[in-house]
């Protein structure tokens, strides 16, 4: 599926729920998540930029080619 970007007032007035979710996950307050009690239940937790580092680039390139 390809990604189309599409202006958050034209998501509103295509499904006010999914622009209430896109809001919601982008709030970085919203979610809350306690990174440092992560990384102590599982230590080899990885950064987004490491994942991609590691081996997460090619996993995208691959799943988008």
């Amino acid at each position: 599926m390809p990604y189309v970007r599409m202006p958050l007032e034209t998501l509103r007035e295509l499904s006010p729920d999914a622009a209430e979710g896109y809001e919601w996950l982008n709030d970085r307050r919203a979610c809350g998540a306690d990174i440092d009690a992560l990384r102590a239940l599982h230590p080899d937790l990885m950064s987004f930029d490491t994942w991609l580092e590691r081996d997460g680039a090619r996993q995208l390139k691959r799943l988008l080619a």
